[in-house]
Order: C-alpha cells, then sequence, then structure tokens
C-alpha cells in the first residue's frame, strides 16, 4: 500500500506543512462557499459527476446522474455550516472513499480533510493505528465541530 512516509514518521513541522498542503487536502475556512467543498473532493477523487450548484433557496449536488438537495434552512448554524455539506459528501462517496478531518486542523476556523480509498484507511488503521487515531478524527453524522 503506497503512503506518504510523512504520516508515520514525520516531525511535528512537516506534518503541520502536509495538513495545510492545498494539493494534498480539502482546506475549508469557516466562510469557505460548499460548492467548492464538493469541488474540492471530486478533484481528491478524480470524480467529474460529483459537483454542485447553487439555486435562490439550496444547495444542489450531483453525484451520478443523482441530485441531492440541501436546503439553506440546513445551513442555519454558520460554524457548522460546512459540515452540512461535508456530510452529505461523505455519505455519497462512502463505498469507495472516506473523508477524515485532520485532528489539530479542528482547533481554528479552518479545517483540513483528507480524502482516501476506504482499503488505504482500513491498511493504515491495521498498521498503524496509534499514528492515524493521533493524525485524524472520522466523521459521521454524530461527529460535532466547534
Amino acid at each position: 500500500m503506497e503512503f506518504d512516509e510523512i504520516l508515520i514518521s514525520g516531525n511535528e513541522n512537516d506534518l503541520n506543512e502536509y495538513m495545510w498542503d492545498y494539493d494534498k487536502n480539502i482546506v475549508v475556512d469557516w466562510r469557505g462557499e460548499d460548492d467548492e467543498i464538493v469541488r474540492g473532493v471530486a478533484e481528491k477523487i478524480n470524480d467529474p459527476s460529483l459537483f454542485a450548484e447553487y439555486t435562490d433557496d439550496e444547495l444542489k449536488i450531483y453525484f451520478r446522474d443523482n441530485e441531492y438537495i440541501l436546503p439553506y434552512s440546513l445551513f442555519s448554524d454558520s460554524g457548522k455550516a460546512r459540515y452540512v455539506t461535508i456530510n452529505k459528501v461523505r455519505e455519497l462517496i462512502k463505498d469507495n472513499y472516506e473523508i477524515r478531518v485532520w485532528k489539530e486542523s479542528t482547533l481554528y476556523d479552518t479545517h483540513s480533510f483528507y480524502v482516501q480509498k476506504n482499503d488505504w484507511w482500513k491498511f493504515m488503521d491495521e498498521k498503524f493505528s496509534d499514528r492515524i487515531n493521533q493524525l485524524f478524527i472520522k466523521i459521521d453524522e454524530n461527529t460535532e465541530f466547534e
């Protein structure tokens, strides 16, 4: 299984650089736009069928010829608004991919997400569970973020 060695043996400075690397992660500012999140995930999984568009009162997410509607009323808590979109996209891609948040990034108003195939996460969880648990938080529908 291929992985960046820095995830296993990198020091704090190297990991911090890696965590905020836009080429490796989806970096989301709390003021960011939700369609940017969807676009970032689509790029990471190389799937152009995943995209989003705004209407007057909702965000529409498209994936594999299906449309999913997120009414703006779901985004009423501005501090957690980005996680409405993250959770929906996570749900859509969960058969093949998993999104986790860098634990350290949750201390800031900008969070960094790492997307990998499910088998990659399984391998890393089995071989390097302590390190992976130190670096990442699994996301599910009950995950709460400040």
